[in-house]
């Protein structure tokens, strides 16, 4: 997940540089094919742990520090694939799709006596978008396995007061199965 710029209408003027750790997802889709096109309904999860806060340009490393946090994403989205195959099994592909992501966040301070001074938890939903390239080689008539790249993004979340930025950058490594 890419670093996220956050603004806070109650602090204005100041923006809050929040970065993440690489994270998991996973990703499972059902869909039809129809020549060289395919389609599917996705429904998606990716988790990432809060890894540095940055205040005015200044970066600071959580390791140690009292901070912690995470954010969870859970997608829904409809994807159009555009396949060309070249032969020997292998299937490079072109993929666009459009729906919603639905952001969960916590945030929390602890001082040095262990009490909590701030916890922040919030959720919004999105208008989510991804665009990507992969590569499918065929396992069995009806087994491929998939790599690929997207991009993910998402108009920017509300959490109360705090505007947000979303998107990130996956690799995907899969199965998919042919009925």
């Amino acid at each position: 997940m890419n670093d996220a710029a956050t603004t806070d209408s109650a602090t204005p003027g100041q923006t809050l540089d929040l970065g993440f750790d690489s994270g998991i997802a996973f990703v499972g889709a059902f869909g039809a094919r129809r020549d060289q096109y395919r389609t599917d309904f996705e429904l998606g999860y990716q988790s990432h742990d809060l890894d540095t806060v940055g205040v005015s340009g200044m970066i600071v490393s959580l390791a140690g520090t009292g901070i912690s946090g995470d954010v969870g994403i859970i997608t829904g989205l409809v994807n159009v694939y555009y396949d060309m195959g070249i032969g020997h099994g292998l299937t490079p592909y072109l993929t666009a799709g459009m729906g919603f992501a639905n952001i969960d966040t916590s945030i929390t301070i602890v001082d040095t006596l262990g009490a909590t001074v701030a916890n922040f938890s919030d959720s919004d939903t999105a208008f989510a978008y991804q665009f990507g390239a992969g590569v499918g080689y065929d396992l069995s008539e009806r087994v491929t396995l998939d790599l690929r790249y997207r991009y993910l993004g998402a108009s920017d979340p509300e959490f109360g007061t705090v505007i947000s930025e979303f998107d990130s950058h996956n690799v995907l490594f899969g199965l998919r199965f042919d009925f």
